[in-house]
């Protein structure tokens, strides 16, 4: 069988992640890579190097991957792998309102990471100022999502998906540590902090 024609995005992977053999499904769903890591967001790479291996052989794993048409995708990836150590990798990502939720804390944690080049009208002065004050803004709307998520995980919990919550509140978590080593000037007063 021609394992190009497979209609899903799947990888034939050797043991150390390296990209044998792709769909085309695979290569119109995420960018060309040499390994299976690169596609994945770093949060993702050491619960990759943990649970995709013959020892977790036909094992889901949700992973957050990078494609074409989105920065961040939640991703069910499915595995087996035959006794030579050939990993066979399906990747299905997840639902649409996920990934509107995913793309919106993106967006927020690249403004935190880079507010000058986002708003090239605010300068960075030694005071902190305007910078400051998008920066508080951007933490305030980032908390009132953690808050959000926090009131929705006792139901998510009945329903087993929990992931979807502890995934966004990393990703916030991330956001704001990195915002915070940034500015430290305006970190102090911001909320939830």
């Amino acid at each position: 069988m021609d394992m190009t024609q497979i209609p899903v995005p799947y990888f034939c992977i050797d043991r150390d992640y390296h990209i044998l053999t792709a769909s085309r499904q695979a290569e119109a769903t995420f960018a060309e890579a040499g390994s299976l890591l690169d596609l994945l967001d770093e949060g993702s790479v050491d619960k990759a190097i943990t649970y995709i291996a013959p020892s977790h052989a036909n094992v889901k794993v949700e992973l957050i991957m990078k494609t074409r048409s989105a920065p961040l995708a939640l991703v069910d990836v499915y595995q087996s792998w035959d006794e030579e150590g050939t990993g066979h990798i399906v990747c299905i990502c997840q639902s649409r309102e996920f990934q509107m939720v995913t793309e919106q804390l993106h967006r927020l944690h690249e403004d935190l990471k880079e507010p000058e080049r986002k708003h090239p009208a605010v300068k960075v002065p030694s005071g902190g100022g305007a910078v400051t004050m998008r920066i508080r803004e951007l933490s305030a709307a980032l908390t009132t999502i953690g808050e959000l998520v926090d009131m929705l995980y006792p139901s998510l919990l009945e329903m087993n998906q929990t992931v979807y919550a502890d995934i966004i509140k990393q990703q916030i978590d991330r956001a704001l540590q990195e915002a915070a080593a940034s500015f430290p000037q305006a970190g102090k007063h911001w909320p939830g902090r």
